[in-house]
């Protein structure tokens, strides 16, 4: 594994895109740009995780009139029905299916062009970080949750913020293929850290973020990019 390290800012301020540090947020824009900007095709980006970074960072990618397909995954319905949906739903093109008894879509189509997919399976309110009393949410299956990407075409950007995280990060590099990157949030965990061996090329940047890419020379291009 060769990990780069990087300066954190330690940051206090919560970034206007997702809850993260302003440094972590803007990190993550502009890597979203940078794989955006290497794209022919539509920027594909599946995030394990779904709120208020889906609909700020797809709005930002089609600002800057990039070209993406952004899937969305999240396992709690209260959260997706009371709090996504209302948001997606501030854009004209929107729809709300169905797709299987556990599963529900929402799609939005952008002005732009960018479509944005949110999944949503039924699993509740999961908090096992809270402590004993929480302990049976670790048992929650959340199989089809974290294995989404496993009989899909391959993403160009992986984005692990959800539930599960270290089986996440194995989906993702299970789906690498060049110019694949994989952002983790909350990086400082130390129970992340056998998953995040796995990658070959990685490096933890601003606050609490940690990336992977494919080669050592794509790493360091993402690096440099986002330090311009």
């Amino acid at each position: 594994m060769t990990t780069m390290q990087s300066n954190p800012t330690d940051s206090e301020e919560i970034s206007p895109y997702a809850w993260m540090s302003v440094r972590d947020g803007e990190i993550i824009h502009e890597v979203l740009s940078y794989a955006a900007s290497k794209k022919k095709q539509p920027l594909r980006v599946l995030e394990w995780g779904a709120g208020k970074s889906t609909v700020s960072y797809a709005s930002l990618l089609n600002e800057e009139l990039h070209k993406f397909e952004w899937t969305a995954l999240e396992y709690n319905r209260a959260f997706f029905d009371n709090y996504l949906v209302e948001e997606l739903k501030q854009f004209s093109n929107f729809t709300l299916k169905q797709d299987t008894v556990e599963l529900k879509h929402a799609k939005v189509t952008l002005d732009g062009g960018g479509v944005i997919n949110a999944l949503c399976w039924n699993s509740g309110e999961l908090k096992p970080f809270l402590g004993e009393e929480y302990r049976r949410d670790r048992l929650a299956n959340l199989d089809d949750y974290v294995d989404f990407p496993l009989d899909k075409p391959s993403f160009d950007v992986y984005i692990v913020d959800g539930r599960k995280r270290r089986r996440c990060l194995l989906a993702a590099n299970a789906k690498m293929q060049p110019g694949s990157i994989v952002i983790l949030h909350d990086a400082f965990r130390d129970h992340y850290k056998c998953a995040m061996g796995s990658f070959t090329y990685c490096s933890e940047v601003g606050d609490e973020l940690w990336l992977a890419a494919d080669t050592g020379l794509a790493l360091e291009s993402i690096l440099d990019f986002i330090k311009a």
